[in-house]
C-alpha cells in the first residue's frame, strides 16, 4: 500500500493513465498533482483553480475542468502546454448545483450536465447536437460505456414533469436515439457502467432507506436489486473483468462487492474522512481512494480472475 501526501485539504477527483502507470488527483486547493504511484512519488503539479475533474485521455494527455467557470483545460504533459476551453453556456443551473462531468473511455466526448446535457468533441471542441432537454430538475451523475457508444444520466426529473419521466436516462448519443429509462424511488445520485457495456449499477438517492443498489441490463430492462448497503454511496468504480465493485461510502470506508449479487467481499478502512475520490487501474490490480483528509490510498486489489 503507497500513502501520496500532499493536497492542502479533500481530493476531489482521481483518476489513472491509460497504462496504468500515472495517477493523478484534483484537490480542493486548487492543485492537480500527477504520482508515479509504484513508487510514491509525484511527478507534477498544476494549479488549476476550483478544480473538480480530471481525466485521462488514450493519448496520456490530462484534462481538467473546473465546476465553477467551466474552464476546460487539456495537458500535453511532455510538453507542458494547455488549452482552455470556456465552456460558459453551461456555467450555472437555475438549481444551484455544479455540473457533471463524465469523459468517453475513447477519449474523443466531453459530456456537461447542469442540467440539461451538452456535449464536445475533445481536442477541436466542436459542439455536438446534445440530447432533449427538460427532462432532468438535476443531473447527479454521468456514465460512459466502455465502448463510448452509451451514455447514462441520472437524477431527479422535474417534480411537474407532464407525462412519464425518468431518473436514469441511457442514449446512444451520437445517434441521439434513447435505449432505455428507468424510474428509480428518490432519484438516482451515481450511475456506472459495467464492463460489458450493457448493465448499469444504478445507485438510488435519499428517498429510498436504506439504499439498496440496483443491476440493470439496458437492452432487456432486467433488473436486480442489491442488498442494502450500511452507509450511503459516495463514489463507485468497477473493477476490469465486471466482477467486482469498489464503492467508497459515508463511514469512511472502502468496501468490495461480488456482482451480480452485490454482497460484501471485503471492507477496508484507509482513515480517509468523507471519501470523494475512487479509480481502479485499467489493469484492475490497483486501486485508489481519497477523501476530505487529503491524503490518497493506492492498494493492490489481488481479486481472483482478475
Amino acid at each position: 500500500m503507497q500513502v501520496l501526501s500532499g493536497h492542502d485539504g479533500g481530493v476531489r477527483s482521481l483518476a489513472y493513465s491509460a497504462d496504468g502507470t500515472a495517477l493523478a488527483s484534483a484537490g480542493r486547493d486548487g492543485a492537480v498533482r500527477v504520482w508515479d504511484h509504484a513508487r510514491g512519488r509525484q511527478t507534477l503539479a498544476l494549479r488549476v483553480s476550483a478544480v473538480a475533474f480530471v481525466a485521462f485521455t488514450p493519448e496520456g494527455n490530462l484534462l481538467t475542468a473546473s465546476d465553477q467557470t467551466l474552464n476546460v483545460a487539456v495537458w500535453d504533459l511532455g510538453a507542458g502546454r494547455r488549452k482552455d476551453r470556456k465552456l460558459s453556456a453551461l456555467t450555472h443551473s437555475p438549481y444551484g448545483t455544479f455540473p457533471r462531468l463524465a469523459l468517453s473511455p475513447d477519449g474523443r466526448t466531453l459530456a456537461v450536465a447542469n442540467p440539461n446535457v451538452r456535449l464536445w468533441r475533445v481536442g477541436s471542441w466542436d459542439v455536438l447536437p446534445p440530447l432533449p432537454e427538460g427532462a432532468f430538475q438535476t443531473v447527479h451523475s454521468l456514465a460512459f460505456s466502455a465502448d463510448s457508444r452509451l451514455l447514462a444520466v441520472g437524477g431527479r426529473r422535474p417534480l411537474a414533469a407532464d407525462g412519464p419521466g425518468a431518473d436514469v436516462e441511457v442514449w446512444q448519443h451520437r445517434e441521439l436515439r434513447e435505449q432505455g429509462r428507468l424510474s428509480v424511488a428518490g432519484g438516482a445520485t451515481r450511475l456506472r457502467f459495467a464492463p460489458d457495456g450493457q448493465t448499469l449499477l444504478v445507485y438510488p438517492g435519499a428517498a429510498r432507506t436504506p439504499p439498496r443498489p440496483l443491476l440493470w441490463h439496458c437492452p432487456t430492462g432486467a433488473a436486480h436489486e442489491g442488498p442494502a448497503l450500511p452507509s450511503p454511496l459516495r463514489e463507485l468504480a468497477f473493477v476490469p473483468g465486471g466482477r467486482f465493485l469498489i464503492t467508497a461510502d459515508a463511514a469512511g470506508l472502502v468496501r468490495v462487492l461480488e456482482v451480480p449479487s452485490l454482497r460484501e467481499r471485503a471492507t477496508l478502512d484507509f482513515d480517509l474522512g468523507d471519501p470523494h475520490a475512487l479509480a481502479v487501474a485499467p489493469d484492475g490490480m490497483t486501486a485508489a481512494a481519497a477523501g476530505l483528509k487529503g491524503k490518497i490510498v493506492v492498494w493492490d486489489l489481488d481479486l481472483p480472475g482478475v
